[in-house]
């Protein structure tokens, strides 16, 4: 849990419209470049505050964010600080969580997605939309092997995953209160937010933008970590995985008894065969296939029991509305 928080408000506004969450992890070169990009957008937003979460920078980024008090006059501007380093994911719980607006922007330190694009995810907001998805039309600044990696990992999501998985889609988004709500009341302790938005469903728009540079710094997601959040990812929203070892286990078990067959067919029309070397083999292939079987039988049962463990609702609804009756024609 992320009990043991330092929230140090900088600047206070009564109710803004919209909170930008910007969650950050040794981001000092960065700020200067957020707080500049968010002037220069300003007048294109509602009230607006920006809440950055420290997430156990080991850097100046406390000290950078801080050097703004009181400078800005066209925004809020928030310091959420973690305990220690618990994860981008988390990071942005935290901030949802401490989120005052009527709506919720989440965008990353690094400024690859650009600001510019928020007044378009506001305006959808606007027309009704509860989330709004920054999709990526333009990944020729991530490198061959980044973009192939990610083509492929969606590519896999899109066939495992039950739902609408969206491809190109990180953690750029804008949801509304009471999506925001729906998200803090998920007992995720490994959230993985790009399928957990799709999830929950809500009526759902997209706004395409071309993706830049890192502004400055290092990235935080290496080769490793990557990995690491793509299995998360899969094992949070698909149990195929099983499945897969089911059918595996299914293919050899029939491979052990057409080979087995074979063998008989073989030995009774008098061919000379190593005696004992097939039925052997025949043989470790066929409980092989069995005992995957079983595994992948018990792994279903257990990927039932995980998913009653996250403890998701079963169902999600709007809130009831007022209906106001039309007139009784006589």
């Amino acid at each position: 849990m992320l009990s043991s928080t330092d929230c140090e408000i900088i600047k206070t506004m009564q109710n803004p419209e919209l909170t930008i969450v910007i969650p950050c992890f040794n981001e000092e070169s960065n700020i200067s470049q957020i707080v500049f990009r968010f002037e220069q957008i300003a007048a294109q937003l509602p009230s607006f505050e920006i809440l950055f979460v420290d997430d156990g920078s080991k850097d100046k980024t406390v000290e950078q964010i801080l050097s703004y008090k009181g400078a800005t006059k066209d925004f809020n501007i928030r310091l959420l600080r973690l305990s220690r380093n618990f994860g981008h994911q988390l990071a942005l719980l935290a901030g949802m969580r401490s989120s005052l607006g009527e709506a919720c922007v989440t965008i990353d330190a690094d400024m690859q997605d650009p600001p510019e694009v928020i007044p378009d995810m506001v305006r959808e907001w606007k027309k009704g939309y509860d989330v709004v998805l920054g999709q990526r039309g333009d990944r020729f600044k991530d490198t061959w092997f980044k973009r192939t990696t990610a083509a492929i990992f969606y590519r896999i999501m899109i066939i495992l995953a039950r739902g609408d998985f969206p491809a190109n889609v990180g953690d750029f988004r804008l949801i509304s209160k009471r999506v925001v709500d729906v998200l803090k009341s998920l007992p995720e302790q490994s959230p993985y937010w790009r399928g957990i938005v799709v999830w929950v469903g809500f009526k759902r728009s997209f706004v395409t933008y071309k993706r830049a540079e890192r502004f400055s710094g290092e990235t935080k997601y290496p080769f490793i970590k990557m990995v690491t959040f793509g299995v998360d990812a899969l094992f949070s929203f698909s149990k195929k995985p099983l499945l897969f070892v089911v059918y595996s286990g299914f293919v050899i078990c029939i491979f052990g008894a057409i080979f087995l067959s074979v063998y008989i067919f073989l030995k009774l029309s008098g061919y000379a065969l190593v005696p004992g070397w097939v039925s052997l083999i025949s043989l470790i292939t066929f409980i092989g296939g069995f005992q995957i079987i079983c595994m992948g039988v018990i792994g279903q049962y257990i990927g039932r029991i995980y998913e009653q463990v996250l403890g998701r609702p079963q169902v999600l609804a709007y809130p009831p509305e007022l209906v106001v009756p039309s007139e009784q024609k006589h």
